[in-house]
């Protein structure tokens, strides 16, 4: 009987390889006997398989001028033979030739020829040449399978792969075999995927949940339905592989891609159906939220016999800081600012529980309400178990008060504050009092407004990644600007839970139509939820807008991200011109800077920096040229 030939094609990083393996090895758990074939570069599609890297067909190539089988094929568990056509390294060679040389290499040494049940391709990303496309165009496999996710770029890989299908199949050989949904975190990635199919002519074959069972196996190089057989996605294996074997007695329609401009209408109207749910939006940067979550500062310490200790990044305590200033409180305010590292090997326990301490022995005292920040509920200490810890050791009672918009509450949070003042037995509030005068320091501001002002010389665009609280800071500044083009994000933990890059990158190419650069810029909460800015500037700048993320956190101090700005754009700036008018380039907000020599002491690299540009004869004017190309990349 002929042996069912299928192929996983799909994005980078989707999970093909994660899905094609456990596909191999289950298949040969039921006693088949299994090929699979990697065809990827990076010669890592059956690591888990083999509990290691095997050697290429290129690699052996270049060892040997005619390589037998055995240096070719490689056994590994459940006795799934497993070869790898490997590739060129990076920025040498073609890797898509290299799939061709492989494959030529199997059909040599009669490997294609022996008695399988079942041949597995695992085949790298896009459609991208004729290399990648050879398992299809040769008829090497008869189904493939397109594995994506509900994010939009996902989509747009398997729209391109769904069109390579179209244009191999021929006659009655029809090579489709379905969409395999990855990554599956709520029931809108279902419904968004479903569109798709729906779209395109497709249907949807299976679908696996985002695990992380599936991430500890891939770096442990272990297969999930041998080491974790109850895990769910363990069983939705079991009913792929049915429906692989089903399939070949079943005739699918061809699959209809989109074209591009169906393509981007599509992409608007899954963010207007995500729009309707308000998870993430955008604002001007100068807009002010009224909310109760906005005032309940104030109302915490309008309260004559309470204070507030609070926690987190330096726009975080910087708010709050200047609130109690002006409420004249600040005797009743006390904060401890923590930087990423504390919170990366959860060091903040302490540094919170002893200004705990310090509030509750402070004069006048009556109770202390810890305010907890969005990186406390990101970063899932359990602020209530350390405070359970310390309570009964306390002169007063001391409550936790959740803020910002990624925490959940049973009720409003000025209506929880005015419950716990009732169990204290507590006034509400009073009369604020003049404008503290304290020896106290606030918290300088943070590295993202540093970075904010010096992006106003530029006729630029300027996006900041927050829930939404952080950028209250901004008003805190004694120098006031009036943001150009500046927009920033305020989300929900229901978009800290998805985090869809896709979707957010069809937002902004919607809130920046202009074609000027757009510069992007986070808070603390974007580095503990995990956004690839980077890899968003990307996707923006492939679809047009030229995006770049410069580093910041909210953590690091305005002067500090300023220099790092500087450093970063004049990379940009220095990288592949060899040639350029002098005075043409305005390095970005130069003259904010306290001073060019104090930016030479900031470190070699930046001295080096400063040569190049010498070299390069580029000019550091004191005031912004009048040129019109100044100010571009």
């Amino acid at each position: 009987m002929k042996p069912i030939r299928i192929a996983f094609y799909g994005k980078g990083g989707i999970g093909k390889s994660t899905i094609a393996s456990n596909v191999s090895a289950a298949f040969a758990l039921q006693g088949k006997r299994v090929l699979h074939i990697g065809c990827d570069p990076k010669a890592d599609s059956t690591r888990c398989l083999t509990g290691r890297r095997i050697p290429s067909v290129l690699e052996q190539l270049a060892l040997k001028e005619a390589p037998s089988r055995n240096d070719l094929v490689w056994k590994g568990r459940f006795q799934v033979q497993c070869t790898e056509a490997g590739g060129p390294e990076a920025g040498a060679g073609c890797a898509g030739l290299g799939i061709t040389t492989a494959m030529k290499e199997l059909e040599r040494t009669g490997v294609f020829e022996e008695n399988w049940d079942v041949i597995v391709y695992d085949v790298l990303g896009d459609v991208v040449c004729g290399g990648f496309s050879v398992p299809m165009r040769r008829h090497y496999v008869d189904q493939v399978y397109v594995v994506t996710s509900s994010d939009f770029m996902a989509l747009y890989a398997a729209n391109n792969i769904l069109k390579g299908i179209r244009r191999y199949s021929c006659g009655s050989h029809l090579l489709f075999g379905g969409l395999i949904l990855n990554h599956v975190k709520s029931k809108t990635d279902l419904s968004v995927a479903q569109l798709f199919a729906e779209q395109t002519n497709a249907h949807l074959t299976e679908y696996f949940l985002e695990s992380t069972a599936v991430k500890r196996m891939d770096f442990q190089r272990e297969l999930l339905i041998s080491a974790c057989p109850g895990d769910p996605n363990s069983m939705r294996f079991k009913h792929l592989l049915q429906k692989i074997e089903d399939a070949r007695l079943q005739e699918f329609p061809a699959p209809q891609p989109m074209e591009r401009e169906a393509l981007e209408l599509f992409g608007q109207k899954i963010y207007e159906q995500g729009a309707a749910h308000d998870w993430f939006k955008t604002e001007p940067l100068t807009a002010r939220n009224n909310s109760g979550h906005e005032d309940l500062p104030s109302q915490i310490l309008a309260s004559p016999d309470v204070a507030l200790v609070a926690a987190g990044s330096f726009a975080c305590i910087r708010t709050l800081y200047f609130q109690a200033k002006r409420t004249g409180k600040l005797h009743h305010f006390f904060s401890c600012c923590l930087s990423d590292r504390e919170y990366a090997l959860g060091r903040q326990e302490k540094r919170i529980t002893d200004t705990i301490r310090q509030a509750a022995a402070a004069k006048g005292v009556k109770g202390v309400i810890f305010y907890a920040s969005c990186m406390e509920v990101l970063t899932m200490w359990d602020f209530q178990g350390a405070i359970e810890s310390i309570r009964d050791h306390l002169p007063v009672p001391v409550e936790i008060l959740y803020r910002g918009p990624l925490a959940k509450r049973k009720r409003e949070p000025l209506e929880e504050l005015r419950q716990i003042l009732q169990r204290w037995n507590l006034p509400p509030g009073s009369e604020a009092l003049p404008p503290s005068v304290s020896s106290a320091q606030p918290p300088p501001p943070p590295d993202f407004e540093g970075i904010l002002s010096l992006l106003q010389e530029w006729d630029c665009d300027t996006f900041l990644f927050t829930a939404g609280g952080c950028k209250k800071c901004l008003s805190c500044s004694e120098t006031q600007f009036s943001y150009r083009n500046c927009r920033n994000s305020r989300f929900d933990d229901r978009f800290a839970a998805t985090g869809d890059l896709s979707g957010i990158c069809q937002i902004l190419l919607s809130d920046f139509p202009e074609k000027r650069p757009l510069y992007l810029l986070s808070s603390a909460v974007t580095h503990a939820i995990g956004l690839d800015l980077e890899q968003l500037a990307c996707e923006l700048t492939q679809f047009g807008k030229q995006t770049i993320y410069l580093p910041s956190s909210g953590f690091h101090t305005a002067s500090y991200g300023m220099k790092q700005a500087w450093l970063s754009l004049g990379r940009r700036f220095l990288s592949g011109r060899t040639k350029i008018v002098r005075g043409l380039i305005w390095i970005l907000g130069f003259s904010r800077l306290t001073c060019p020599s104090e930016m030479l002491m900031y470190g070699k690299e930046a001295s080096n920096r400063k040569q190049e540009i010498d070299r390069q004869h580029y000019t550091i004017p004191n005031q912004r040229p009048k040129d019109k190309h100044c100010g571009k990349i």
